[in-house]
Parts: structure tokens; sequence; C-alpha cells
């Protein structure tokens, strides 16, 4: 078998918030190291790690990998795929030893320093959301099922003793990239204490990727643009889930013109600015208005997608056929009305994924269900209707195409 080459997993190291978990990436749910028992610089070799890597080179897929072995069987880019289009993760075969499956060094590393954040967006959870984790203090029993997750343990990061200063020390002279995700990192005290502590001379080779809301350009005393000036570049992809009154529908407690704005200032001072669409099933009824707005007001560089897997409740997958059908034929409507070859590329590039990754049936997507139950679209509509009603909001105002076909519920008991 042909070996299942991955950048990922051949340099570089992913934080997860939950279950105190270091992966290979971010979709990967295979544990390869601890966090607060561990250093990075003891996990990228561990008997985990360098098993994950042995298994993959040798043409197979890991338990840990369902994610990208059920996206590549659906003729779909992965997560590895698409790792393998980016050179700042240092992919470098010939620092692999078939014989161990160690490496020399990671150059690539994701961080994540816990849940704080200032939104409650719709496809998210306490553990990635303080703004979360304090509604459903308030009501956990009224609330929790209303995210279509299991009950989670928010972790509060609790880190080795030496775990920054380990990264600090003995991985930040080697990397090329560092990547934040979050919560919001641009919320995060721990974050401004970790990069301000980066030399300036390992900076300058180091890029930097920040996966945001966009709502952010200062925090206390701290500019942003004043820190990253030190870094060989920096990349912000703003997590943009439709635009105007939609995206401050989905994300509670945002405002759809101090992103826009937000995103301007970060082109306008040099940064790389790009959007990425996050598509669960509420974003499938408005991509090709989102998409076409983004692309024809500049406010980005190059307009990606990313599909919402979990929860399940909120997949695309769970669409009914007959909507699907109608959803595929007002995409193709939208291409066919492109005649600017250029935009009809990148319209392409942004939205043949996720309408592609929706045709498929949600039996067949093992990932993500830990309950071994297949949502159902009454469970989406009864979903919509509950947020609803904690936000004081209406889905026949804010997304009237998707409202039509939501199903009549009573979640007043």
């Amino acid at each position: 078998m042909d070996p299942k080459i991955c950048a990922y997993a051949l340099g570089h190291l992913n934080h997860h918030i939950q279950n105190n978990r270091i992966s290979a990436c971010y979709r990967c749910v295979t544990k390869l190291g601890d966090y607060k028992t561990q250093v990075l610089s003891d996990i990228f070799n561990s008997p985990a790690a360098t098993r994950h890597r042995k298994t993959l080179m040798s043409g197979k897929w890991p338990s840990g990998c369902k994610s990208c072995k059920e996206f590549e069987e659906a003729g779909l880019l992965s997560t590895r795929l698409e790792g393998l289009k980016h050179p700042e993760l240092g992919l470098n075969l010939d620092d692999y030893d078939h014989n161990t499956g160690k490496i020399s060094h990671i150059k690539s590393i994701e961080i994540r320093f816990g849940n704080e954040c200032n939104l409650a967006c719709r496809h998210c959870s306490p553990n990635f959301s303080s703004k979360w984790e304090s509604l459903l203090k308030q009501h956990p029993t009224e609330w929790q099922p209303l995210l279509g997750r299991e009950p989670e343990i928010v972790s509060k990061n609790n880190t080795h003793p030496n775990y920054f200063n380990d990264i600090l020390t003995n991985l930040v002279p080697q990397l090329t990239h560092i990547a934040f995700s979050g919560g919001e990192t641009l919320f995060q005290q721990q974050h401004y204490d970790f990069i301000n502590a980066i030399p300036a001379e390992h900076a300058s080779h180091i890029q930097l990727l920040y996966v945001t809301n966009g709502t952010i350009t200062e925090y206390k005393q701290y500019k942003v643009f004043d820190i990253w000036k030190k870094f060989k570049s920096v990349n912000i992809v703003v997590s943009t889930d439709g635009v105007l009154d939609r995206f401050n529908y989905f994300r509670q407690g945002a405002n759809w013109i101090t992103v826009e704005k937000n995103m301007k200032i970060f082109k306008d001072a040099g940064f790389n600015v790009y959007t990425e669409i996050t598509c669960s099933v509420y974003q499938m009824f408005y991509l090709a208005e989102t998409i076409d707005y983004i692309y024809e007001s500049k406010i980005s560089g190059a307009i990606s997608s990313a599909i919402v897997q979990y929860p399940p409740l909120l997949n695309p997958r769970i669409i009914p056929s007959e909507i699907k059908n109608e959803l595929i034929e007002k995409w193709n409507q939208y291409l066919l009305s492109i005649n600017d070859p250029v935009k009809l590329e990148a319209v392409k590039l942004a939205g043949n994924y996720p309408i592609d990754y929706m045709r498929g049936d949600l039996s067949d997507f093992a990932y993500g269900l830990p309950y071994n139950i297949i949502p159902t679209w009454r469970d989406f509509s009864n979903h919509v209707y509950a947020l609803d009603k904690l936000f004081n909001k209406n889905v026949n105002y804010y997304m009237p195409e998707l409202s039509k076909h939501l199903l009549s519920i009573n979640v007043s008991n």
C-alpha cells in the first residue's frame, strides 16, 4: 500500500482542549501525549506518536484518523491532503526514520490556551467558549441538550508546569509555524504573554496563523499589530458563518460591521487576511450569498470553507434529500450567473467543497457520532427554535430561506 504521507503527523502537534490531549492535527482524535503531565519535546517522539506515523507510512489509517479516511473515500479533500499544500508545516520526508518512526524536529504546532471567548456561537460548546460555559451553568439540564453534544467537562488548560517554557526553549528555535485556535485567542491573556516571550531572532523565521472571530484588535494594554511586527508573517483566518445580520444571528454577541471593519484594518496593516466559512446546516442555505458578498467586498484574500462535522446535529448531511436538491440547484444557478472567470474559480474553490460534502449520507460518516444515533431534521428544527428562544432571536427574520423548511415544533415544554 502507498504511504499516507501526512505533514501533520510528520512534523506537527496539536493541543486540544479536551482530555489534556495532544494529537497530530485538529481533526485527529488519537492521543499522542498528555499536556498535563508531559511537555511537547517529550511527546513528538513518544511511543504513541511514532506508532501513529508508522501506521500512516505503512499505508493504513490509524483509528484516530476516521475524519480524513471518510473524506478521502468520498473523493473529497481531507485535512491530510490539504496539509500537503502548506510548506509552512515543514514536511521533510528525509527527516523521518522508517525504522523507528521518529523525527528530528517539530516544525509546526497549534496551541489553545483555554476556552475564554467573547461569543456564544450556535455550533460551539463550553469546551471552546466561556460564554457557553456560563450559560450552561445557569440552566444545565435545560440547555445542554440544545447543543447536540455530549455533556463536556471543561478543561481549564492545566498544563505541565514547564509546558510553555519547554516550547520557548526547546521547540521555538526550530519552529517555522505556530497556529492559534480557541476559544478566542485574541481574548486570552496567556496568548499575549506567550508571543511576547518569543525572542525576535526566532520570531523572524516563524509564521503565525490565527483562527479568530474577528471581533478583537486590542486587548487590555496589548495592540496585536505592535506584537506581530517581529514575526516573519501573520495569517489571519476569520471564521465567517454568514454576513451582515446572518452573522450576528449565528454568533451571539458579534457585530458584522465591527468584524468587517477589523478585517480591513488587518489588511491595511499589511497582514494576510482570509475568510473561512464554517459550513453547518445553517450556512448551506446562504452559501452563494455569503461567498458573493465576501468576494465583491474584497475584505480578504482567499475564501475557504470548513465542514461542521460535529455535533452531528449540525452536519450538513442531515439535510433531507429534497432540500439538498434545491440547494444544489440554487448553487448551480449561481455559478451560471458568474461571467468573470477569475471570480468563478474563486467561488468554486470556496463552495464546491461543502456542496459535494453535503451530498453524502450521514449514516456513512462515523466520526463524531458518540451516541450511535443519527439526528433527524426534526432534531435540527428543535435546535433552531430552542436557541432562538434562548437568545431572543427569530429565524424567520434572519434566515427566511432556512425557516420555510423547518418543521413546526412546540419547544415551550
